[in-house]
């Protein structure tokens, strides 16, 4: 009497014997790798697309963009731990409110971020571009180094 585990062996290597290997030619392999190349362009662009820090990439100020002064109202910090190959590494993150006004309305906006300017403190004055005809868009000027701050920020 022979027991499952033995009849499930006996099907296993009976399928190995059956089994015709797998022939690469050329015309296969390139079509694979431009697949697989086209894929990983694709998840790379869906990443690019999914970060919260797009922003940083668009030109500004430009015709579509205008600027203001918003004030920073509170910046929340958490640290925490990332598990990376190599073990752990702590990161600190943080969370920026802040505000602005145009046309006598008041916006209020949330910004993520993984490192902060010393220029960013509760309360303190930045600079603030919104989406002319829809200021409730708006972007934290995250530039440092902009005529903004070199003029209202001591070194």
């Amino acid at each position: 009497m022979t027991t499952r585990r033995e009849k499930q062996k006996k099907l296993y290597e009976e399928s190995r014997k059956n089994r015709s290997p797998v022939k690469w030619d050329r015309k296969s392999v390139i079509t694979m790798m431009i697949a697989m190349t086209v894929f990983v362009c694709l998840l790379a662009f869906i990443g690019f697309l999914a970060t919260e820090d797009i922003h940083r990439f668009e030109t500004m100020p430009n015709d579509q963009w205008a600027a203001t002064v918003g004030r920073i109202d509170d910046i929340e910090s958490m640290t925490g731990i990332v598990q990376t190959r190599s073990g752990g590494q702590v990161v600190k993150r943080y969370t920026i409110r802040y505000s602005y006004t145009v046309d006598g309305i008041t916006y209020g906006k949330t910004r993520h971020a993984e490192s902060l300017s010393r220029w960013f403190e509760k309360g303190s004055e930045v600079q603030v571009y919104y989406r002319k005809g829809k200021p409730g868009k708006a972007r934290l000027n995250i530039n440092i180094n902009s005529d903004f701050y070199r003029d209202t920020r001591p070194e």
